[in-house]
């Protein structure tokens, strides 16, 4: 098969378009690390809520992270909070079971990773191929009609 100039320049466009799209997906993919900061974010949150309504005091999680959790890594802020969560203090009491709900959507969350980088990988590709996809049948269609003007030699 004999490819023209527009067919190229659809290949052209489509390879274009194609790291545009790979860099974005590469960008905005779901990680292990991400993951993680959303449930000591999600933790911190719940744990300055409970305070805020009981002691009558502003605290946000913002500050509350950066007092608590500040020298742990992600992991052991997790660590953290599955221990309020088993294993509470008299103070930690008050948000304990809080947080064991934050902890068990997280674990929910953590479970469905794979899955969830999966979805990503499909749906970036859907973005890549339906436009181009698009850009094709476009392009046939423009030629075909153009054809169908020119004049026909007798």
């Amino acid at each position: 098969m004999r490819m023209g100039g527009w067919g190229r320049l659809w290949v052209v466009i489509t390879a274009l378009y194609g790291v545009v799209v790979a860099f974005v997906a590469y960008d905005g993919r779901p990680t292990f690390e991400q993951l993680q900061y959303n449930w000591v974010r999600d933790g911190s949150d719940t744990i300055a809520e409970a305070i805020s309504r009981t002691e009558k005091a502003e605290l946000s999680g913002i500050m509350l992270r950066e007092k608590w959790f500040a020298a742990k890594t992600d992991a052991e802020a997790i660590t953290t909070l599955e221990k309020i969560a088993t294993s509470p203090t008299e103070n930690q009491k008050l948000f304990s079971s809080e947080v064991a709900k934050v902890n068990e959507k997280h674990r929910q969350i953590m479970s469905q990773f794979g899955a969830d980088q999966g979805k990503h990988v499909l749906l970036s590709l859907a973005w890549w191929l339906g436009p181009s996809l698009v850009l094709l049948v476009l392009g046939w269609s423009a030629g075909w009609i153009r054809r169908g003007f020119r004049e026909k030699s007798v």
